[in-house]
């Protein structure tokens, strides 16, 4: 990269250096960092009123706590919020850490109307420099100048002086007007408006998630960035009020000994002992004293807890069973972790800038990691790949080079469920610091009230153990007299699975099977001019995206030969052996079931009920009809399988009746099983597992084994 590519600050003649941004952007707000360290002005002009300076000045020196400023003018109210990521809020924090005079040069006017200015993506910045981008944005549109402009220059006259190097912060579509303006000296004819009720409040905390400009876990690593060594002095600062450390050899040095020891030796009152009724200790004494050799007690040596058991002195709380609720986890519950997290991103800078792409990419890695932890399901390599194409195509459709936090968070749903979503955006929308014992007064906003077009998305998440299924489960196990009692009901001669997700199964089995042969039709259909005939009908796709030609276009739907039976479904591979150890065929109950050859979980991982036991499917196989396959594990003639996934391939093309064999999985088989099934007059159609839906994936990869029929008939009771 040129030296000349990031050069910051555009210089003119009477000590003037031009800094144009784009309001609320992280790469703009480091633009002004690095602009005050290359000129070190004498001064620093913004584009604010200077009613607003002080309230201003005053809500920058809370950050990283995040203000906002209400004020109001000819009756309606205007809100402003202080991000670390403004640029005028950085620009307002810099000047008053390096003690730079401030000048706030913009005309009070009635309300600043919300606009969008189309421009380029803002993280081009980094990759052209900023010079390029403003050059870029100004140049390529005519702008005339309004009365701020005018009012703007005015002010920047004034300023000029010989020795004095003057740095003008001013929006992206002002610069060029400003330099018009400032050959005019003169005062110009303007009418500025009165600012009301100027104020201070702190923005509650579910407003941050909501209302922010930037996602709050880019301003989190953007404050980190910004001075690591304050970041972690702060840290270091919370972690002592949360531990409370009283250094005591500090304390013994400089007090009496006599004097300590009233302070840091806590005095435990012990909890006054349950104690009997008189009547009862009465008719203790007299049941004691009708048995030879015995002696008299007094009340103190009738011990209750000797002479009744210990529950009938518990309150009726505390006699009640406790019950292990499962509770997920929510950003606050993580706080150290992640500000840990956000200590590590400082380093992920490429030249001057934070890069946010690589920030989006650990927040997935994060969210994962959470949702891992909560729900106990895996996102996989192919899962994260769909969520990061998806993504950045719907930044590429809005002209965008980096996708959004809405972007994100919609893709994140779309490889996964609404709960891996959820996590996603309770990470990223988490903000670590708020003042809990500010004199201001917290209010909520919605986003509705601070920017236009505010998209919402709504979560529907799903809780593995609901109450009621609580309360099922520690019915359940009260009756498992010792344990294990419900796990050697399982034996290998009656086990069984549970019909209703046989009825899931099979279905999602012939949805394949359709979706392979229309596929397979789609691909030998073809599509001509009209001439003469329609054929099977007028291909509406084609015609519209050649309607310049005016040309009608029909197609011929040439049906493929033969059908499917076989499908093969491949979550993971398990090359080790180690997550999905158990290998079990299957043979159909009826005439409407397929045989099944499958790897999961151990029957015992979890043990859910009495004789019921959840696995999770590594890879399954359904071969149509049913009664026909041996046990595809122990077969000889599949030792050349190099995995378990290419046994449940083999016995499927082996066992299929018809043509085709549907392979669902991440990647498609090896070649050489392509070979091997047009010898045996078959082919192999894949289909990439991330085209399919997860909800509906999830549906049948989680299944349950019933150690006899007979638990079939409550088993409902234990599933879920």
């Amino acid at each position: 990269m040129s030296d000349n590519k990031f050069k910051f600050s555009f210089q003119h003649d009477n000590g003037l250096y031009f800094v144009p941004i784009c309001h609320y952007s992280m790469e703009f707000a480091e633009v002004i960092r690095q602009a005050v360290k290359e000129v070190q002005p004498d001064c620093i002009a913004i584009e604010l009123p200077e009613s607003l300076g002080e309230v201003y000045k005053t809500a920058v020196l809370r950050l990283p706590v995040i203000s906002i400023i209400l004020y109001q003018t000819s009756g309606e109210t205007y809100y402003l919020p202080i991000e670390p990521t403004d640029p005028f809020s950085e620009a307002v924090r810099t000047a008053q850490e390096k003690e730079i005079p401030l000048e706030f040069i913009d005309l009070d006017v009635e309300g600043y109307p919300q606009h969008n200015d189309v421009l380029p993506d803002h993280y081009s910045i980094t990759q052209i420099g900023y010079k390029e981008y403003v050059t870029t944005c100004t140049e390529t549109v005519e702008i005339s100048s309004d009365n701020r402009d005018r009012y703007m220059a005015y002010r920047i006259n004034n300023l000029i002086d010989d020795n004095k190097k003057i740095l003008v912060i001013c929006g992206m579509f002002h610069y060029k007007p400003i330099l018009r303006e400032l050959q005019n000296a003169a005062m110009p004819f303007v009418k500025s408006a009165k600012k009301e009720e100027i104020r201070i409040c702190d923005l509650h905390e579910e407003s941050v998630r909501e209302v922010s400009s930037e996602m709050p876990f880019l301003m989190s690593a953007y404050e980190a960035a910004r001075d690591i060594e304050v970041y972690n002095s702060r840290i270091k600062e919370e972690e002592k009020k949360a531990k409370k450390v009283i250094d005591l050899s500090e304390r013994l040095k400089s007090k009496k000994t006599e004097d300590v020891k009233t302070e840091i030796i806590p005095i435990e009152e012990k909890p006054e002992s349950p104690k009997l009724h008189p009547d009862i200790s009465k008719l203790i004494k007299k049941i004691l004293s009708s048995f030879k050799g015995s002696v008299d007690l007094t009340d103190a040596e009738l011990d209750p807890e000797l002479w009744f058991p210990e529950r009938m002195f518990k309150t009726e709380q505390q006699a009640k069973p406790k019950m292990n609720v499962r509770k997920f986890r929510m950003s606050s519950d993580r706080r150290s972790e992640i500000l840990e997290l956000i200590k590590t991103l400082h380093d992920k800078k490429t030249d001057q800038f934070l890069d946010r792409i690589r920030i989006n990419y650990e927040l997935i890695k994060q969210s994962e990691k959470f949702y891992f932890e909560n729900t106990g399901e895996e996102i996989k390599k192919w899962q994260r790949r769909v969520l990061l194409k998806f993504s950045r195509n719907c930044a590429l459709v809005t002209g965008r080079l980096v996708p959004s936090f809405f972007d994100l968070i919609v893709a994140a749903r779309s490889v996964a469920d609404d709960n891996y979503a959820y996590e996603f955006w309770d990470l990223g929308s988490y903000y670590p610091w708020f003042d809990d014992d500010s004199k201001y007064v917290k209010i909520k906003v919605s986003g509705d009230t601070l920017w236009q077009g505010t998209r919402k998305i709504r979560f529907r998440r799903k809780f593995p153990r609901k109450e009621r299924l609580h309360k099922i489960i520690a019915k359940g196990r009260k009756n498992e007299k010792n344990p294990g009692d419900w796990e050697r009901s399982f034996t290998d001669e009656y086990i069984c699975s549970y019909p209703k997700e046989d009825i899931v199964l099979e279905k999602y089995g012939d949805f394949l099977k359709k979706k392979s042969i229309n596929h397979l039709s789609d691909l030998n259909t073809k599509i001509e001019p009209f001439t003469t005939t329609l054929l099977d009908g007028v291909d509406m796709r084609t015609t519209v995206r050649n309607w310049f030609e005016k040309k009608l276009y029909v197609k011929e739907i040439k049906r493929v030969g033969g059908g499917a039976d076989s499908v093969v479904v491949i979550f993971d591979e398990d090359p080790d052996d180690l997550k999905y150890p158990w290998k079990m065929t299957w043979l159909g109950e009826h005439n409407q079931e397929s045989d099944m050859a499958f790897y999961s979980t151990s029957i015992y991982s979890k043990i859910v009920g009495p004789g019921v036991a959840r696995c999770e499917h590594g890879g399954f196989a359904l071969v149509y009809p049913p009664m026909r396959m041996f046990d595809v594990w122990s077969d000889p003639v599949y030792h050349i399988a190099k995995s378990k996934a290419e046994v449940l391939l083999l016995a499927a093309l082996d066992y299929s009746l018809e043509k085709y064999v549907i392979y669902v999985a991440a990647k498609p088989p090896r070649s050489y099983f392509k070979t091997l099934a047009g010898r045996l007059g078959k082919k192999i159609h894949y289909i990439p597992i991330g085209q399919l839906s997860p909800q509906s994936l999830k549906q049948i990869r989680v299944f349950h084994i019933l150690s006899t029929p007979a638990v079939r008939k409550y088993a409902k009771d234990f599933i879920w």
